[in-house]
Parts: C-alpha cells; structure tokens; sequence
C-alpha cells in the first residue's frame, strides 16, 4: 500500500495519497463482505489503519476575468454547459440529465431533479440573458430528449467533459481544488447571486436545491447587504435618539 513513484517502470503514472485510500477502502468493504458470507478465512485488511482524508482547499469563486479566460479556452459543446452551470447554479449531473420537457420556456422556467436529494425545483430562465441563447443554440430535436447531447442523441460523457474542463481551467491559470472540479462554477453562482444585494436566502435556497443552514452561510459570505446591514449596529446613539427612544419609551 505504498506509493507508487513518479513513473512505474513500465510508464504508467503513479497513483496518489487520495487514490490508494479510496482503493484501500473499498478493498477492505469487499473483503468485509466475503468474510462474513464465509468466502474468506481471514480479512488481511482487518486491522489495516485507514489513513486520514487531509482536509482540501474549498472551492472559491472564478472572477469574470477568469471566466473570461476560461470559455475561449472550450469547443463550443463545453463552453454553454459551463456557462449554463455558472448562470443556472445546476450541477453537472443535473445538467447532463436535463431534458426539453422540463424546460418551460413560456413560463420562463427550469424544472430540475436534484441529483443529490432527487426532489423537484425551478430555476428561472430569467437569472440571465445567457440561460435562453443557448437554448437557441441547442433547439429540441426529434431524436432525444436531451438538451446537451453527443451527434446521435446521447448523454454526455461526464469523464470527457471533466478531462476538456481541467484542461482548460490550467490553461486559463485557475488554481486547481481538489475534488470540486465543477463546484468551482456552482460556487461562483452562489457568490454572483449574494453579490447582486436582490436575492434573499430562501429564494437562492430553493433554485439551488440546498438546505437554509447552507443558504444562510453563503448569504453572510458573499452578500453585501448582509454585510452594510452589520455597519455601525454597536455604535453608541446620539444624544437625540437616545431622548427620542427614551420618549417612546415613556409614552
């Protein structure tokens, strides 16, 4: 279970920290699995002390600059999907699976599965002017469902996509975050959102499919009313509000 060095002597890359944990991992679940049903005498992993997860660099919103830098980097295809993941707040799971019937353009809405809590939600179409351009690029078709799709109709390959999006954001010079390859984009959808000073928590909470704890933390992160309404709270009153309050308070 060591690490592997740079180059193994047949070429192939080496394998990392975070690679031999998950593996070790799931080493240990199926040889668990065997001994219990008797397929197995001993479990060699039993007493195997599991290294620790190190805790990663959180994801952090792209600047426009970056983003900028970032889309003329991508074919066509790659581009509208990250620009509608950074303008819908959709995951790409989400987004991959999307299809024309849930998408009412009349009403101005994106009905969304959530890949995570599998409940329904809408998006607006109206968050902006990008979300219905790229409709018109990618008009419904006879032959699938899907709103993204490859040449004969089918979903798109999710490890391609990641490998074209990796690629570009190095390129681009975007520091790369371990593990939140696309929740890089659905951060700078929650950032934009709270940065605007029009959307409320419980409105970014239900396009975005999460909790109010989780809402509520991205509100006092990113949103400047959040942080005008804290200026000057604990500064002494004047000698007139003090009387006025007073007063009132009399009265």
């Amino acid at each position: 279970l060591k690490r592997r060095s740079q180059r193994t002597g047949d070429g192939r890359r080496r394998v990392g920290d975070s690679t031999i944990r998950k593996e070790t991992y799931a080493a240990g679940l199926m040889l668990k699995w065997g001994r219990l049903r008797g397929l197995l005498t001993v479990n060699p992993l039993a007493d195997y002390e599991m290294q620790k997860e190190p805790p990663g660099v959180p994801a952090r919103a792209l600047t426009y600059e970056e983003e900028d830098r970032l889309l003329v980097l991508l074919p066509p295809m790659e581009r509208d999907i990250v620009c509608w993941a950074l303008d819908s707040g959709m995951r790409i799971g989400e987004i991959l699976a999307l299809t024309w019937p849930r998408i009412d353009r009349a009403a101005g809405l994106i009905h969304v599965v959530g890949t995570k809590t599998g409940n329904l939600r809408t998006v607006p179409l109206g968050l902006s002017d990008r979300l219905p351009t790229i409709l018109e690029r990618h008009p419904q078709r006879t032959t699938t469902a899907f709103l993204f799709h490859d040449l004969k109709g089918n979903r798109l390959d999710r490890d391609k996509l990641n490998h074209v999006l990796e690629r570009a954001m190095k390129s681009a010079g975007i520091p790369k975050v371990r593990g939140s390859l696309w929740n890089v984009l659905r951060k700078t959808w929650v950032s934009r959102i709270y940065s605007s000073g029009k959307v409320m928590p419980q409105q970014e909470a239900a396009w975005a499919g999460h909790s109010m704890v989780v809402a509520t933390r991205h509100y006092l992160q990113y949103s400047s009313v959040a942080r005008d309404n804290a200026d000057g709270v604990m500064n002494r009153p004047s000698t007139v509000a003090r009387t006025v309050a007073t007063e009132s308070a009399i009265s």
